[in-house]
């Protein structure tokens, strides 16, 4: 009976790696991906998802000199995660771009690896970590391989959030997937590689779990998380979606935007914190960091640092051609908070209203008492009560 309770101890303090697997579970099985043809069309189709997701990764060790890193500054270092026994560097490789790594592969021993696939044809879970790998083929027109430029915005994007302390993050219902690293083959005329997503500890060891929001939604699968969240509750699903998801997610967006960084937050990027019950908890994380852009001039106004602009070929990194071409073509509407720019509302009409509240909108449409007029309120009501800053930006934005 001694040895039973000890055994029964021993478990109950083992890391909760269930809550990873629900996470798992539903980014393959609740995968209904939306797209609004008016606002963001831009996910893959459930075809083009399905003819990449694969259980198996390759897997070449080559010695650190055949590849090259980026690391998030001040984070150098290669994570354990990627180092062999011997000192190699394990490099990830997909199926279908086995090809694009002829040279990388003949300097090391190729071996197969167990991975889960998520909502993005792209990203897998290997082992604790996220990889995003390359792929050579087009995805809704365009040729997905990782290459430097993903991996410097990416991981300096991470590095600008990764200094805002954890409990301000929680505070404002914050949260984000770090990418401290990126791996590319040094070959010539092949710089492709792969970026790693760190799952957050408290994910991996504790009772919580992320859901993507397009998953949460999902009725493929019969009875949507969303409504399974409403009924434990005792609420509807409406409710949960007015008083809850609607306004941490305005909320955590206008987070990140007064940290100068502008999120593509749509639905496959947007991912929700689930307790063991499965109840949202109120926190929003997000991910694919390459994707989210810095807002150099609203951090200017902001009196944040720009050192960033100090890297080598830091224009064609961070975009800013482009971000200055948003600027002269996008009105801030009144109402906005003080610390918003053209940028941000850009990003917030295409991504997060566009796909994100979309989404919940027709999630929640057939239920009596729904109103998408009430939702837009909600919304500007959120953006309403974020605190001013001490440095205004009203009048350089509108």
């Amino acid at each position: 009976m001694k040895w039973f309770s000890l055994i029964i101890s021993i478990l109950m303090a083992l890391p909760a790696f269930a809550d990873l697997e629900r996470w798992q579970k539903w980014e393959v099985e609740r995968n209904d991906l939306q797209s609004n043809e008016q606002l963001y069309h831009k996910l893959p189709n459930i075809q083009e998802l399905k003819a990449y997701q694969t259980k198996t990764l390759y897997m070449v060790e080559v010695e650190p000199r055949f590849v090259d890193f980026i690391h998030a500054p001040g984070l150098e270092g290669v994570p354990n995660e990627l180092r062999s026994a011997d000192g190699k560097i394990k490099f990830f490789i997909h199926p279908s771009s086995l090809h694009l790594f002829n040279e990388l592969i003949s300097h090391g021993k190729l071996t197969k690896v167990e991975a889960k696939p998520t909502t993005s044809p792209r990203t897998f879970f290997v082992s604790d970590l996220l990889v995003k790998v390359s792929l050579s083929d087009k995805i809704n027109g365009a040729i997905r391989t990782v290459y430097p430029l993903q991996m410097q915005r990416a991981t300096a994007v991470s590095s600008e959030l990764s200094k805002i302390p954890e409990a301000l993050q929680k505070e404002h219902s914050f949260g984000f997937l770090q990418e401290p690293l990126g791996v590319f083959d040094k070959t010539p005329n092949s710089p492709f590689g792969f970026l790693i997503r760190k799952i957050p500890q408290d994910i991996k060891n504790g009772q919580n779990t992320l859901v993507p929001l397009l998953s949460y939604v999902a009725k493929n699968q019969g009875e949507s998380l969303l409504e399974q969240d409403a009924k434990s509750q005792g609420k509807s699903s409406l409710e949960i979606v007015e008083k809850s998801l609607i306004p941490a997610l305005t909320k955590s967006y206008a987070f990140a935007v007064s940290e100068g960084v502008v999120i593509e937050a749509h639905q496959q990027n947007t991912l929700l914190e689930l307790d063991s019950k499965g109840q949202f908890t109120g926190r929003v994380f997000y991910r694919d960091l390459d994707g989210a852009r810095i807002d150099f001039e609203l951090r200017k106004k902001m009196g944040l640092s720009t050192d960033l602009l100090k890297l080598q070929d830091s224009g064609w990194i961070f975009d800013l051609e482009n971000l200055q071409k948003i600027r002269e073509t996008t009105t801030v509407p009144k109402g906005r908070p003080e610390i918003w720019s053209p940028v941000a509302e850009k990003a917030f009409q295409m991504y997060l209203l566009g796909s994100s509240v979309y989404l919940l909108k027709k999630a929640v449409e057939s239920q009596k008492g729904y109103s998408p007029f009430k939702i837009d309120k909600i919304i500007d009501e959120e953006l309403q009560r974020i605190p001013h800053s001490v440095n205004s930006c009203r009048s350089v934005f509108r």
